[in-house]
């Protein structure tokens, strides 16, 4: 739909990872400091008891990660 009618969306950097080079080259980056979220969030209940899991989850989504997002230094963080 963005592609047929001129339009924009943002879009996570995750998600342009597998895009064809077509597609990249349609994609415009923000001016610095460009706003980034650089979080992966694991919500559980207090109460739950699969501890292992959880750790586990964590390790193979930051083995998981592209080098780009873990080398990142340039952050700006906007206080809420």
């Amino acid at each position: 739909m963005v592609d047929l009618n001129d339009r924009i969306t943002i879009l996570p950097e995750l998600a342009t990872m597998d895009f064809s080079t077509r597609q990249s080259k349609l994609l415009r980056n923000f001016k610095d400091p460009a706003p980034m979220r650089e979080e992966v969030s694991l919500v559980v209940h207090r109460d739950f008891v699969k501890k292992r899991l959880i750790e586990a989850l964590k390790k193979v989504i930051l083995q998981n990660l592209p080098q780009k997002i873990k080398q990142n230094k340039n952050q700006h963080v906007v206080p809420i």
